[in-house]
């Protein structure tokens, strides 16, 4: 079976993302689209706002055949280990072509653009900590050290562009590859056939939780699954993320996932004095500190990942990589019945005594379903979905 695949996270489904799955269809002709979903966790650095099965569940009515869950290592760290863990999914699961978003530059222009970063990541890399000394974070000094290097190049596209930074990295890391897959750059939709402008998952967000978002400006499967189930928000979690810092030493949170250069002292001290949220990410960020990279330290701190645990989970999945597929299509089951048969591992049930592989997923999904303003359902041991379509 040819197979098109696509990293995602689907914070919720909308327009640009069944724009996207059709395009992916129409151009390839595959006769599998896979999903590599991030799971509970998303790289921001916060709580999905519709769990992962609900988010599964839709991406298949909507054109997806497979979906599998990135692991906990890929969405809470930076982009660059994202796209390497995205990346390494598809190809674990066989996949020919792999899709991904572009603001206007097409596969090609992209893929040029990356082998001459590749050419010069030694310049790159040797530039990095000249900016972090300088104050910027580790995003912004990569982001940085990339333009300075690369200015000379020619290019008819803004390499600077989100989509673009995050297609490179693709790019970078299938590369990387024994048998890289073919790449195939789907421009954003922004308009709709009306000429109205498309939200994007931040604006859906945004909308719903201020009670402002219309039914046609999503999928009627996402509006109606954002009216019928919890909606989730980083608030919902305060008073635990309070009882979490304050109950714990600076140098137990020094211990924590990401916490470098005293920000643990920062954390405690403005926790004290913030009323909710966003006021306490507001005083965390600053040039040296994006908001999404204080969100994943929060998230680490919530749940209570220190480097030690990090490390453990990481080398277990690095010597056994865990997949867990989530959904799929009757044209999805077969698919997998051909990945057995290729001795591919995956799983699709979990098991009470599982793999350290999945640690950080389970974590994770554990402290997900505490919501103190939702019920949540369990996440852990949930059956996978079948659609029939």
């Amino acid at each position: 079976m040819k197979s098109v695949g696509v990293i995602t996270e689907y914070n919720p489904f909308h327009l640009g993302h069944a724009y996207q799955l059709r395009q992916m269809k129409e151009q390839t002709q595959a006769d599998i689209i896979v999903v590599a979903m991030s799971g509970n966790v998303v790289q921001r650095g916060e709580f999905a706002i519709l769990d992962k099965w609900k988010r599964a569940e839709i991406a298949v009515q909507s054109g997806a055949d497979l979906v599998i869950e990135l692991p906990l290592l890929a969405s809470l760290q930076a982009a660059d280990y994202f796209a390497y863990f995205g990346i390494q999914a598809l190809s674990h699961f066989k996949v020919d072509i792999f899709a991904f978003g572009t603001e206007t530059a097409s596969t090609s222009q992209l893929q040029s653009y990356t082998e001459d970063v590749i050419e010069k990541e030694h310049l790159i890399d040797e530039a990095v900590p000249k900016l972090i000394a300088k104050g910027f974070s580790y995003a912004a000094a990569s982001h940085m050290a990339t333009q300075q290097v690369m200015s000379a190049s020619s290019t008819d596209f803004n390499p600077s562009s989100s989509n673009h930074i995050l297609a490179k990295q693709y790019l970078l890391q299938n590369l990387k590859l024994k048998h890289p897959m073919q790449a195939l750059a789907i421009p954003r939709l922004d308009r709709d056939s009306m000429g109205k402008d498309l939200l994007s998952g931040s604006q859906v967000r945004s909308d719903w939780f201020h009670n402002n978002l219309s039914k046609d400006k999503v999928p009627t499967l996402t509006y109606n699954a954002l009216q019928q189930n919890p909606t989730i928000r980083w608030e919902d979690y305060w008073d635990l993320l309070r009882y979490a810092v304050l109950s714990k030493t600076p140098s137990e949170l020094h211990d924590t996932l990401h916490v470098r250069e005293g920000i643990e002292n920062r954390i405690i001290d403005q926790i004290k004095q913030a009323e909710n949220f966003h006021q306490l990410t507001d005083a965390l960020t600053s040039k040296r500190w994006t908001t999404s990279s204080i969100q994943r330290i929060l998230l680490a701190i919530l749940l209570n990942m220190n480097q030690s645990k990090w490390v453990r989970y990481a080398q277990a999945f690095e010597e056994a990589p865990f997949y867990r597929v989530l959904a799929f299509s009757q044209q999805g089951q077969a698919y997998l019945r051909l990945l057995k048969q290729d001795n591919i591992s995956f799983q699709t049930k979990l098991k009470h005594n599982q793999t350290q592989a999945y640690f950080g997923n389970l974590r994770a999904d554990q402290i997900y379903a505490l919501n103190p303003r939702h019920n949540i359902r369990e996440q852990n041991y949930q059956t996978l979905i079948h659609i029939k379509k």
